[in-house]
């Protein structure tokens, strides 16, 4: 059985956008499985994400700049 896609969010408007095609449906359609979780704290969700507890991590760049001495293969496959 397929895991969901794990995508940590931080909560800043801009990311609002990948949970209204989530509530929209428009992952399902895709078959596109898709956990999203807003952190407490940001610090422990990127932990957590270097860690390989999320998929994916939407945060603001500075925040993922140390993380690349912990992942050196971690990758952005976005910056806005």
């Amino acid at each position: 059985q397929k895991q969901p896609l794990r995508v940590v969010l931080d909560l800043w408007a801009g990311f609002y956008p990948a949970l209204i095609a989530d509530e929209l449906g428009f992952f399902a359609k895709r078959g596109i499985e898709v956990e999203i979780v807003f952190p407490e704290d940001s610090d422990a969700a990127l932990a957590d994400f270097a860690a390989g507890t999320f998929d994916l991590a939407a945060v603001a760049l500075g925040d993922l700049l140390p993380i690349t001495r912990v992942d050196p293969n971690l990758r952005v496959v976005l910056c806005t």
